[in-house]
């Protein structure tokens, strides 16, 4: 096989997960919908902003003076 052939065919396998991927991305957003009885962009919204928080936080403690015995 050439290398153009295994180039397209690793394309279309790409291709066939997006597919799944979304096709499982709308089974949860449903299930969410049905469970939860918010819209699944809702349920997007707040994951991202809990995300968004959790990188506040991070941020912040990696700013935060170390207190480091390896003075001499």
């Amino acid at each position: 096989m050439s290398d153009a052939e295994e180039i397209a065919k690793a394309i279309h396998e790409g291709s066939k997960l997006g597919a799944k991927s979304l096709g499982t991305a709308e089974k949860v957003g449903g299930f969410f919908a049905k469970v939860c009885k918010v819209p699944a962009y809702e349920v997007v919204r707040r994951v991202g902003f809990a995300h968004h928080l959790l990188e506040l936080g991070n941020a912040w403690r990696k700013s935060q003076p170390t207190n480091s015995k390896a003075r001499s």
